[in-house]
């Protein structure tokens, strides 16, 4: 929760004359996260069987990776479950899941395997390595309207001379932005209805200067790369229209990636395989908690003082983090 390398709790520890080394501490981590592996199991199945998921992936460095270097690039791949934009939608209650999970590779085997078994919408960025499963046919992807604006953003900030026909882009996604904002508490239905009577007009103004403009500017400056892009992502960023609970981008994912980050620049690498699997249950369940309202601390506290009396996975399925009793983490 804190982000603190070990390296550096043996060192606070030891100022208190207490010596923990930090592969002893490595080791409890390790241990922890295999006793919560029926919690992750159980969070697991409901987002899989949930009609919309989220998918994106951060680097992380392992020393230890059989088969590559230490300094070679890892993955933590994250998968979501959440309302549009955090906000409520009314008459719908749907409780947030995180789930982070480490692999060697960022190849598309990793999202096959992760979402063998959802059917639904999966919003994801343009990486090309969700394409096979986006390709299913059970699976619509969606894309993230963010990362067309991103394109466009860096344009202006970067080029005054095409500042100007960026800015008219961006405009109308702010327009996007708008409406988003005014239906996040809305039903489904309405939120779906509004779409199409406002936003799906603002959307082809945006076609429209997409391909107007494709021509005009070569394909390897950043107006042109914003543009392919944009082009190239057109038909999946359009698909939020084609159901309410969708959300216009996937910045609630990146969100919850952004603590796991800011640990990263503090304790840089994961020693082993085994230590980056851990860092993945233990953000799962942190992020996931934190999602539904709880204290991270309190509930991971009384996760590891109850989970060893459970007996079935109904007593199991009782401290997962939406069903839990508030009162009890106080």
């Amino acid at each position: 929760m804190d982000a603190l390398p070990l390296y550096r709790l043996e060192h606070i520890f030891k100022r208190s004359h207490i010596d923990i080394p930090r592969n002893t501490m490595a080791g409890w981590m390790i241990a922890m996260s295999e006793k919560l592996q029926p919690i992750y199991n159980l969070m697991e199945e409901e987002l899989l069987s949930s009609d919309y998921v989220c998918c994106d992936e951060t680097v992380v460095q392992v020393l230890k990776e059989p088969g590559k270097k230490a300094q070679s690039k890892s993955y933590m791949w994250v998968r979501s479950r959440h309302g549009p934009q955090e906000g409520p939608i009314a008459g719908l209650k749907i409780n947030p899941i995180v789930l982070f999970d480490y692999d060697p590779t960022r190849s598309g085997t990793v999202p096959n395997k992760l979402l063998k078994d959802f059917k639904g919408y999966l919003q994801v960025d343009g990486y090309a390595g969700y394409d096979e499963v986006c390709n299913g046919a059970d699976v619509t992807r969606v894309g993230c309207m963010a990362h067309v604006r991103r394109y466009f953003y860096d344009v202006r900030k970067a080029s005054p001379k095409q500042s100007s026909a960026a800015n008219d882009v961006l405009l109308l996604i702010q327009k996007l932005y708008k409406i988003e904002e005014l239906i996040s508490e809305k039903t489904i239905e309405d939120r779906f209805k509004i779409r199409q009577e406002q936003s799906a007009p603002i959307l082809q103004e945006i076609k429209s200067w997409l391909d107007e403009n494709e021509k005009r500017y070569p394909p390897q400056g950043l107006m042109g790369k914003a543009i392919t892009y944009a082009q190239n992502q057109w038909p999946y960023v359009i698909n939020y229209l084609k159901y309410g609970k969708l959300a216009i981008d996937n910045n609630f994912t990146e969100n919850r990636i952004r603590p796991f980050a800011i640990g990263r620049k503090n304790w840089l690498f994961s020693d082993s395989v085994a230590g980056a699997n851990a860092s993945g249950m233990i953000y799962s369940i942190l992020q996931t908690s934190r999602g539904n309202g709880l204290d991270p601390y309190a509930y991971m506290r009384h996760l590891l003082t109850e989970l060893p009396k459970c007996q079935t996975a109904d007593q199991i399925a009782k401290l997962l983090p939406h069903k839990i009793d508030f009162k009890i983490l106080k």
